[in-house]
C-alpha cells in the first residue's frame, strides 16, 4: 500500500517493531503543511493534520496545472470556504470556528479526465 502525504512530517520515516508496525515517536508536533490523502472516485480527501494558525492551508500536490477544482468542503463544517488553484497548489481559508479537535479533512471534488487517478 503506498502512503500519500505532503508537509515536513513526510521527510521523516515511519520507525517500525519487529511486527513491521509502525511506531509513533515524532519529536515535532504536526504542522498545517502536514496533510495525508485518500480518494473515492473523482473526490480526493485531504486530511490536514493541524489547524492552520492563521486559518490557511496550500495543498501543494494540487496546484492550478493540475486536474481543475470544482469545489471543496471541510467536512463537518456547513459554511462555504474561500478557495483558489494557484501555482503554488489549492489555497484554502478554513472557518473561524474549528469543527473537530483533532484532524480536519477536506473534501476536494476534482474534474478528471478520463482514466485519470487522484494523487
Amino acid at each position: 500500500m503506498e502512503e500519500i502525504r505532503e508537509g515536513p512530517s513526510a521527510e521523516e520515516k515511519p520507525q517500525l517493531n519487529e511486527r513491521g508496525e509502525v511506531i509513533d515517536a515524532r519529536k515535532k508536533p504536526f504542522t498545517a503543511q502536514d496533510i495525508r490523502f485518500t480518494s473515492k472516485g473523482d473526490t480526493l480527501y485531504a486530511i490536514v493534520l493541524a489547524w492552520p494558525e492563521d486559518r490557511k492551508v496550500i495543498v501543494k500536490s494540487l496546484p492550478a496545472k493540475s486536474e481543475p477544482v470544482t469545489e471543496v468542503d471541510l467536512m463537518g463544517d456547513d459554511s462555504e470556504l474561500q478557495w483558489r488553484q494557484t501555482p503554488s497548489g489549492l489555497e484554502v481559508v478554513f472557518p473561524v470556528e474549528r469543527p473537530c479537535d483533532h484532524a480536519f479533512s477536506l473534501k476536494i471534488t476534482r474534474q478528471l479526465k478520463h482514466g485519470a487517478r487522484n494523487p
